[in-house]
């Protein structure tokens, strides 16, 4: 049965400072180091037929952590990348902490996601990019487990795709936290048989649980 599985990239230095970041590269942080570590421990004595990755450092970066556990290097695939911002890219994120603030927070990635639509890459533009690479992803060479290391939206795009639903741009849809991992079982056709989104365990103790 061939199966999927994406792992986002880990935390970087910009993210904790609220700077926004598609196609920007930003190195991953001191916990970002250590989300990468981590993760590739959970790979550690799974085997993959294919192990693919977002040529933009950050995700490359946490492919190599796991490249050292699993003995595998990563093909980089440009179709992976980050949405583009456009004028957004390395701004700040002036969006507010507080739940009761929740409101105000999804009309910010809208803004956000409607800047990239003009003067970057739209929605759309990255759901076809991402949707029409996925055949050669389960479906290239008798591949039947993938590796994939990539951003938010590439995985909110494949978690549409496969569970059948609309693409969201809301702040948590289909949201996996930084060096979580998602798998995705598929029939021969491709159709999805399950799936397990933003598996988080190897990630406790982080912040301090």
């Amino acid at each position: 049965m061939p199966q999927i599985t994406f792992v986002r990239h880990g935390t970087t230095e910009n993210m904790e400072r609220s700077i926004l970041n598609g196609l920007t590269n930003s190195p991953l942080s001191a916990r970002g180091r250590e989300e990468a570590r981590r993760v590739a421990e959970a790979m550690r004595g799974r085997s993959f037929d294919a192990f693919y990755a977002s040529p933009i450092g950050r995700a490359m970066e946490t492919a190599q952590a796991i490249a050292e556990v699993i003995g595998m290097d990563p093909v980089p695939l440009e179709d992976l990348r980050e949405i583009d911002f456009g004028w957004m890219e390395n701004g700040k994120l002036l969006i507010p902490a507080r739940p009761s603030l929740q409101g105000l927070r999804e009309w910010m990635w809208v803004y956000c996601f409607g800047i990239a639509g003009l003067t970057g890459e739209s929605v759309g533009q990255i759901e076809r990019r991402v949707t029409g690479l996925l055949p050669e992803l389960y479906n290239h060479g008798g591949h039947e487990r993938v590796l994939v290391v990539s951003h938010t939206m590439v995985h909110r795009v494949v978690a549409a795709h496969f569970l059948g639903t609309k693409l969201s741009i809301r702040e948590h849809a289909n949201y996996i936290e930084p060096c979580a991992f998602s798998e995705f079982d598929l029939d021969e056709s491709g159709a999805l048989v399950e799936a397990r989104l933003n598996q988080t365990e190897h990630l406790q103790g982080l912040n301090g649980e």
